[in-house]
């Protein structure tokens, strides 16, 4: 038995590097951007978590707290695009629980939705125990997000596809405020996502502008105006969105789109 599990691990190992070896350089960069974010998720996770073990203020957890979403967001366009049961246990939807009955499943909510409900706009005393336990549940799904990393291969095409699925989750989910309805941080978790995306573009501007240097350059424009409307924003209920929409999310996703893949090599 043990001969057999060594065979096919080794088998595995060399599966896996001969796929590797077919990736792209800009993709095997981006990958490897990927790795960097997780680990810096992963380190706000454990500071959030010390925060909630430790019984810190309310101010602290919510701040910790804030710094885990934030470093989620980063890296949401690709967790969401290969690994979207992950991806939905931490950030999936806040749903009251089922009843339990003969034909349904008791539906049991996690993740950061779920935390926020409890820790803004202040955290009740009857509700930490419930916080600690979930927060553990947050970290343990963090653990899973590192061991895929590892393991995750992509092409050229899945990554310009992850990027236009990002932007439109930000159009339909960010800055609507479905993602952060109680703390209200849409704005500002939008604008981290928005760095998400430009962040594996940049890793193919120089073969896109290579290829269309009037693609490349209006790109980059709109990807800096969308974060400079984004920051400036004060007011959540009066931030416009149709203008952003408008104005930078819909040319931003036609130019992705358009962006010449063939010359990406």
């Amino acid at each position: 038995m043990l001969v057999a599990a060594a065979i096919v691990t080794g088998l595995f190992s060399i599966i896996s590097g001969r796929q590797k070896d077919k990736l792209t350089p800009r993709a095997r960069h981006v990958l490897q951007w990927y790795k960097i974010q997780v680990r810096t998720l992963d380190h706000a996770a454990g500071h959030f978590l010390h925060a909630v073990t430790q019984k810190e203020s309310d101010v602290v957890i919510q701040q910790r707290f804030a710094e885990t979403r934030e470093a989620y967001k980063h890296l949401e366009l690709l967790l969401e695009y290969f690994n979207p049961s992950t991806a939905k246990a931490l950030n999936g939807p806040n749903l009251p629980e089922a009843e339990p009955d003969n034909h349904n499943m008791i539906i049991d909510p996690e993740g950061f939705l779920v935390l926020e409900g409890k820790i803004f706009p202040r955290i009740a005393v009857t509700d930490t125990a419930f916080i600690r336990r979930e927060t553990l549940r947050l970290v343990s799904n963090i653990e899973r997000v590192k061991v895929t990393a590892n393991s995750l291969l992509a092409t050229d095409a899945q990554l310009f596809d992850a990027m236009r699925q990002e932007l439109l989750r930000i159009m339909a989910l960010g800055i609507s405020g479905f993602d952060s309805p109680i703390a209200q941080r849409s704005l500002k978790e939008a604008e981290d996502a928005l760095d998400g995306v430009k962040a594996v573009w940049l890793f193919y501007e120089d073969d896109i502008d290579h290829a269309n240097p009037d693609l490349s350059t209006r790109t980059n424009t709109l990807f800096l105006g969308a974060r400079q409307m984004l920051r400036g924003a004060k007011d959540f209920a009066a931030f416009s969105r149709m203008h952003f929409i408008r104005e930078y999310l819909t040319p931003l996703t036609v130019n992705i789109k358009l962006a010449d893949r063939k010359s990406v090599v």
